[in-house]
């Protein structure tokens, strides 16, 4: 997707009558704000804009665009035994198609796009994780002013045309995450957010050194401008990017006593997700006694069935919502995190994809028709299942 757009916007940039439209628009408008700036000096002419200047050869041709192509189709055909990602981005179009009537449905987008955009909350409400809301929405419009200031002075940018091209990409690639509906439903916004930062992490920093600019500009009888430069770079590395890695990192939620997202942080709370001796000695345990029956078992430990025991896809069942209460399952395993922490994870399914959710073992109807017949710090259930009347 980028490398394709991307060539198609060179494509584009080197067709002449297309190179005037835009330079008489970006001249159109520069004139009109340094207009408004200085009134007093609206009618001094204005030099000409030099032409930009678009390489007719550059690293991002035809040819490595298509060899890109093959290689990655020949990837999934031949290597990969899981076609997921493939199949998920080829559903994104139907999913547009499908869903068109759901343009104005604010329920059509992902949780975290409604809440980007200031539609919605977080999961968890505390003081540390509205002042990171408030500090993420921050880089959001310094992102949105960078690319902004590039577009309107493309003849000053220092970028190459490719980097530039592919940043305008990884723009329309986040609109269209707000504006399409279930746009995000195969790939997923994070993903999408974590692939178009490594192109747009920049603009981040110029749009705040622009911001700050135009505020000390307001200021009369300011710096010199070299100094303006230093003082608004130090200003955007201390207000923004530090406090940004600080809760992205966890490490205010520690300080702070708030629930945890850091592993290496807090190490007990994500005890259960690690994977212990007893668990693997259990599970083929369980494996040896029943090879053809089916297990449930929670998100996490259900990949220690499959990693460890060997368990197919339909052997091994999670625990979800929708089959929490029912015995359709012969065996139920759970590992030694399971029971120290006395939680499971729970999938709640919905059309954004399964969430995981902590929901303790002492919920009255989990293990009602069960009998335990393996302990060894990971414990095995054999229920007894109802026949169907």
């Amino acid at each position: 997707f980028y490398l394709i757009i991307s060539l198609g916007l060179l494509v584009l940039a080197r067709n002449r009558a297309l190179h005037k439209l835009w330079h008489s628009t970006s001249t159109r408008l520069l004139k009109n704000s340094r207009t408004k700036a200085t009134p007093e000096h609206a009618a001094t002419p204005l030099s000409p804009l030099p032409a930009i200047q678009i390489p007719a050869t550059n690293s991002l041709s035809a040819s490595f665009v298509m060899l890109v192509i093959v290689f990655g189709f020949a990837w999934y055909l031949f290597v990969s035994f899981d076609s997921g990602t493939f199949e998920s981005i080829v559903n994104v179009g139907q999913n547009i198609i499908l869903n068109l009537g759901e343009f104005f449905v604010k329920e059509s987008r992902d949780p975290s796009v409604l809440m980007a955009v200031g539609q919605a909350s977080p999961d968890v409400v505390s003081l540390p994780r509205q002042v990171f809301l408030v500090v993420q929405y921050v880089t959001q419009f310094f992102i949105v002013a960078g690319v902004t200031g590039l577009l309107l002075s493309l003849r000053k940018a220092r970028f190459q045309p490719e980097f530039i091209t592919m940043t305008l990409v990884s723009s329309l690639l986040l609109l269209m995450s707000i504006v399409l509906p279930f746009f995000t439903k195969s790939i997923g916004i994070a993903r999408i957010y974590h692939i178009t930062l490594f192109l747009l992490a920049p603009f981040c920093v110029l749009g705040g050194i622009s911001f700050f600019k135009k505020f000390f500009r307001l200021i009369p009888n300011s710096l010199d401008t070299p100094q303006i430069t230093s003082i608004c770079t130090k200003l955007v590395v201390a207000l923004v990017l530090i406090p940004y890695f600080l809760f992205y990192a966890g490490f205010v939620y520690a300080l702070s006593g708030d629930v945890q997202t850091s592993v290496s942080l807090a190490t007990d709370e994500f005890r259960h997700i690690f994977t212990q001796k007893e668990d693997v000695v259990a599970a083929k345990w369980l494996r040896e006694a029943d090879s053809l029956a089916k297990v449930k078992s929670d998100d996490h430990s259900v990949k220690i069935l499959a990693s460890y025991a060997g368990y197919s896809p339909g052997q091994r069942l999670s625990f979800t919502n929708q089959n929490l209460d029912k015995n359709d399952a012969p065996f139920i395993f759970l590992s030694s995190g399971n029971i120290a922490k006395d939680k499971i994870l729970v999938l709640e399914q919905s059309d954004w994809g399964d969430r995981p959710w902590l929901l303790s073992l002492d919920n009255g109807t989990l293990f009602e028709q069960t009998n335990r017949i393996y302990d060894n710090g990971a414990v095995i259930y054999a229920t007894r299942q109802i026949p169907a009347e």
